[in-house]
């Protein structure tokens, strides 16, 4: 069992001001506790009731020539005045510090959320692919939440702990033997109840499942379409209620060992409760006085105690979630992009030449070997050859999201490494077969790239992917909401509308990887056309295993077998590639 607790008290207290403002309050409500619980005795004084004991003499006395040094009558009403006084500070440090332990969490909340995306946004594009997509949204969401939610526990904790510790001095005060007894009782009593490793296991498989639970979920609703074209409606409706029945087992043992450890906490709180009067009476003979402050004493911590022994629990099982936020943030900063910015930027001018690249994904299997390729400025250039051969990941590579294991890519002469990725990816746009589209209205989706365009940009853009006519006839015209992925448009629309936000780019380079793929013939003509009707000097690179593009090619690559090899353009089309 790992609590890993340096760490979260360095995340928890990241805004250090309000983390030891917390501390500082929680030290202020146990002095005026304190105070209050002082102001009992000289009470019971004015009352009649003495306390022969030399601590409740000397409280007494202090707070009598407190009151005579400020010229104030000792009466009932001045000793009830000041200890309402006393009361009312502690509840208003009592709601100070109640909310600024709400601001902790949430700032927490906040902070890992943050910290989270910005580490996974930097995450390395191999190492991303390597977990699901939903692992990263449930630790962002679920595991954030849950450590949240457990350090509300922790502070509860925490402030309880606090006044435990007064109560036992002032315990100390009225019957050393006596509190010294209960304090050993206590302990006994909490490490005979405690669950803690029990708390820690059940938190990291909850963890796990639920962690199962959004990656089904966010599977089935992906693929929805499929399922109801197959009717398996039932199947993901079983496999999903027995994840939900399984998560709910864990759950419930979980609150099991708090509402449990809390009954026995409870029945022994009573039996100490009264062990402690027929001690105090049969063998200490302690005055009735001292024994009922005992009692009053006790009574507000043993629930302290119990609260305490709550928490512990809800805070272990924390812990497995903080571990799941930890491992991942761990994972992005050992495998970060780690772009960064050279104060001579590389601009596409002349040529991008790949020079002896080779690639793998791991050592049993090359993708790519010794490929040697050049694309000038302005041309049109098409890579073609059969499903998953590595087309994909070549062009991976001249983005530059991947690097090759051996050779260079250079732009302009310029070999492309990790301080070029800024200046370099802001002059390429790059579509792909299943381009995704936000669940926004057009013009925000269009913005995405360049939230600068102008009017005229985005009109020139709508023209060019010849969308025009479709966006007149749509009732809110650019501030159609086109629902999620673009669901609510066509594959040909969704298409163009994306081509339309990459033009928007301004790029220097456009890459389409399998970009009309998934269309009909009536829509792939019209990208078709687009596309050869774009400005001369915009350079592109189609992937595609489709004889159509190859016209308006100025070269034709083939990839087979890791290598790239020229084909003559006149003999495909005269073959009809």
């Amino acid at each position: 069992m790992n609590l890993n607790l340096k760490q979260y008290l360095q995340y928890l207290s990241h805004k250090p001001y309000k983390f030891y403002s917390s501390l500082v309050l929680m030290t202020l409500i146990s002095f005026t506790e304190g105070l209050g619980i002082m102001m009992i005795i000289p009470l019971l004084k004015v009352l009649g009731i003495n306390n022969e004991t030399k601590v409740a003499d000397q409280i007494t006395t202090t707070v009598y020539k407190f009151l005579l040094d400020l010229n104030i009558p000792i009466t009932l009403i001045s000793i009830l005045s000041i200890y309402f006084s006393i009361l009312t500070i502690q509840a208003l440090f009592n709601y100070l510090q109640s909310k600024l332990n709400y601001e902790i969490v949430h700032d927490l909340q906040t902070y890992l959320r943050n910290k989270l995306f910005e580490k996974v946004i930097d995450l390395h594009w191999l190492s991303f692919t390597k977990a699901k997509t939903s692992d990263y949204i449930h630790t962002i969401t679920t595991s954030v939440s849950m450590v949240a939610n457990g350090t509300f526990y922790f502070q509860k904790l925490i402030v309880n702990s606090f006044l435990v510790v007064l109560y036992f001095i002032f315990g100390f005060l009225l019957s050393p033997q006596l509190t010294l007894t209960i304090i050993v009782s206590s302990l006994l009593l909490v490490l005979s109840t405690r669950k803690i490793n029990q708390s820690y296991i059940l938190g990291e498989k909850l963890s796990h499942l639920s962690k199962k639970l959004y990656g089904f979920v966010t599977e089935q609703l992906n693929n929805m379409k499929q399922i109801k074209c197959l009717s398996k409606e039932y199947e993901s409706k079983n496999k999903c209620s027995n994840l939900l029945e399984e998560i709910n087992k864990v759950s419930n043992k979980t609150n099991d060992i708090i509402s449990s450890t809390k009954c026995l906490f409870d029945i022994c709180t009573v039996g100490l409760i009264c062990a402690v009067i027929y001690i105090s009476i049969q063998f200490l003979h302690l005055p009735v006085l001292n024994i009922l402050l005992l009692l009053f004493l006790f009574a507000k911590t043993l629930p302290k105690i119990s609260t305490i022994q709550q928490s512990l629990p809800r805070v272990t099982n924390m812990f497995a979630f903080f571990n799941d936020i930890t491992t991942l943030i761990s994972k992005c900063e050992l495998e970060s992009t780690e772009i960064q910015i050279t104060q001579e930027p590389i601009i596409f001018k002349d040529n991008i030449e790949l020079r002896n690249i080779s690639f793998s994904y791991d050592k049993s299997k090359t993708i790519l070997s010794n490929i040697n390729l050049t694309i000038n400025y302005g041309e049109t250039v098409v890579i073609t050859g059969p499903s998953g051969i590595g087309k994909s990941t070549l062009v991976d590579l001249i983005s530059g999201i991947i690097s090759p294991n051996e050779g260079a890519i250079l732009i302009d002469k310029t070999p492309l490494g990790k301080e070029h990725l800024q200046f370099w990816h802001s002059q390429i746009s790059y579509i792909t077969q299943d381009t995704y589209l936000f669940n926004d209205t057009i013009l925000k989706n269009l913005l995405f790239v360049n939230p600068n365009a102008t009017s005229e940009d985005i009109n020139d853009a709508l023209k060019l992917t010849q969308l025009e006519e479709l966006i007149s006839s749509l009732p809110n015209k650019l501030e159609t909401i086109i629902g999620d992925r673009g669901i609510l448009l066509s594959n040909g629309e969704r298409q163009r509308i994306a081509l339309a936000r990459a033009l928007l780019h301004k790029p220097k380079l456009l890459i389409l990887d399998e970009a009309t793929n998934s269309l009909d013939s009536e829509n792939e003509n019209l990208i078709l056309n687009t596309l050869s009707n774009l400005p001369g000097n915009l350079t592109k690179l189609f992937i595609t295993h489709k004889p159509s593009l190859i016209k308006n090619a100025d070269a034709i690559y083939e990839l087979s077998k890791g290598r790239l090899s020229s084909l003559n353009i006149k003999e495909l089309t005269l073959n009809n590639y």
